[in-house]
């Protein structure tokens, strides 16, 4: 992420700027040449200079503004949890999980204070996280709905009057998608760049690409055809991976879930330290690709359950029967797909998350700073524009997105060991959840205290006046929260000094869990 300096903003405003406007200079330039304008005599620049506003304008006004009709679509029915007891469950857990119940209904009612809430008001708001829904409430629903206001009147100490304010909450799922047009240039010469220069660099190091077929290759923006020279195929048919062998055994293999941005190119220099340490051990690797959330046009990522069903096969394909999984941001949530399927949680191990966002899919925090605050500071306008505002990523956690489904709990991480394959426990799977205390994403003070609340012992409380969880040396055992102050959201991977203690954990948890 930015810095936040002067310089910092003016530079990432300026190049922000400087992207939007591609389009309608385009279109304006377009114009003007049919209108017979000419402003120079060099045909060949002329004609190099009208065929790529040509291109421009055509890009904008037959590509991006269709599908922003077409992603803009209502998002389709989501299955909701199936019993009133399972959903009353998951109601009291989310209270539970919040330090501010006041500034947490008032945070999803975006900053309106609970007082002047309705009755209804909260209604909407309680129908849209436990069914997904707004519109239809009646018999049942409606005396369940109820009930949830009396508990949420009794926690925050106050009525809500009846009827309906002026106030509407925070469901991102049905409410207008605030994406912005990247023109052709930013797909063809930045993305496929840096995609051209990732690939060429993974194979010095020695890691092989699979690939479900050339169209998977092929029907993206950009199309990544130099992927096909040295690909095999993948066993998936929608996931795309890149892979070292695993040869040790005596270590567990690794699989990464990767972040939105611009895809695994972010952590070529991770790789590159994977490759002359872990890999040296004989530890392999797996890193799945999530092209939807990797500033690429292509089509939506699979449904979780096919998700989890696909990455199965690549494990089974590689005859890994156990791994330690690793996510970062939003990969975390792809983690808990697979931690909530009875087959791949059978194959998945410690654990390591950074920066995850999962834990607080229940809180306000993480939709409004990804999807609806208005950047200030330079990091937050590098986060608006190259990730919130990006059509396929505001589309994938917005109309595809079940913020209540994909919510991780400090329970789901807590694992014994041979619970889940028929074996007799022995202690608990490693977790660790690597925070930084400037993310401009996540409440991670309130995170870090959440799950620290007992640290894997039901005899260790930790009080939310205790700070010392923050301090506490890393060792393996348990859940664990490492925290590191000065690191804003992603930072975690910029520097060699936070990559090989990330690659410590790995290697810890890959040879003391086997």
């Amino acid at each position: 992420m930015l810095k936040d300096r002067l310089s910092m903003r003016i530079f990432i405003r300026s190049s922000i700027l400087a992207l939007r406007a591609v389009a309608p200079v385009s279109i304006g330039y377009c114009v003007c040449r049919a209108a017979g304008w000419s402003w120079t005599d060099n045909r060949i620049l002329g004609s190099l200079v009208d065929g790529y506003a040509a291109a421009e304008s055509v890009f904008f006004l037959l590509v991006y503004l269709p599908r922003k009709w077409f992603l803009s679509r209502p998002a389709p029915p989501s299955t909701p949890l199936p019993t009133p007891a399972q959903r009353k469950s998951l109601f009291l857990k989310t209270w539970e999980a919040t330090s501010d119940p006041r500034g947490y209904l008032s945070g999803w009612f975006k900053g309106a204070p609970v007082e002047e809430l309705h009755r209804e008001d909260v209604k909407d708001f309680f129908s849209w996280r436990m069914w997904n829904d707004q519109t239809e409430r009646v018999g049942e629903d409606e005396a369940e709905l109820s009930e949830y206001v009396a508990i949420a009147e009794d926690i925050l100490q106050c009525k809500f009057p009846p009827g309906r304010s002026d106030k509407t909450c925070m469901a991102v799922t049905y409410e207008p998608l605030r994406m912005r047009h990247r023109p052709l240039i930013w797909y063809l010469l930045f993305v496929g760049a840096v995609d051209l220069q990732f690939t060429v660099s993974m194979w010095i190091y020695r890691y092989r690409h699979y690939t479900p077929s050339l169209r998977h290759s092929l029907l993206t923006l950009p199309p990544r055809p130099l992927t096909l020279l040295g690909s095999r195929r993948s066993p998936a048919t929608h996931l795309s991976y890149w892979s070292t062998p695993h040869t040790s055994t005596e270590h567990l293999p690794i699989l990464f879930l990767h972040a939105i941005g611009v895809g695994l190119q972010f952590y070529l220099p991770f790789f590159a330290e994977f490759k002359a340490t872990l890999k040296k051990r004989g530890i392999g690797i797996i890193a799945i690709e999530l092209l939807p959330v990797s500033s690429r046009i292509t089509s939506a990522l699979p449904s979780p359950q096919t998700t989890t069903t696909e990455i199965a096969e690549i494990l089974r394909h590689h005859d890994w029967d156990r791994v330690v999984l690793a996510s970062h941001s939003y990969g975390s949530a792809v983690a808990t797909w697979l931690l909530r399927d009875p087959e791949t949680a059978r194959m998945i191990g410690p654990l390591l998350f950074v920066d995850p966002v999962a834990f607080s899919f229940h809180a306000p925090a993480v939709p409004w700073n990804f999807l609806r605050r208005e950047p200030r500071t330079a990091s937050e306008w590098q986060l608006w524009y190259f990730a919130s505002t990006d059509p396929d990523v505001v589309v994938t956690l917005t109309r595809r997105f079940d913020w209540v489904a994909n919510s991780l709990w400090r329970d789901d991480v807590i694992r014994e060991r041979g619970s889940d394959s028929g074996q007799s426990a022995n202690g608990s799977w490693g977790c660790t959840v690597v925070l930084g205390g400037q993310d401009i994403i996540t409440d991670v003070e309130n995170l870090g205290k959440h799950l620290m609340q007992y640290n894997g012992s039901a005899n260790e409380t930790v009080e939310d006046s205790d700070m010392n969880w923050k301090d506490r040396e890393w060792t393996g055992e348990g859940l664990e929260v490492v925290w590191r102050e000065e690191l804003n959201h992603a930072e975690a991977f910029d520097k060699a000094l936070d990559r090989n203690m990330l690659l410590g954990i790995l290697e810890t948890y890959s040879k003391k869990e086997i």
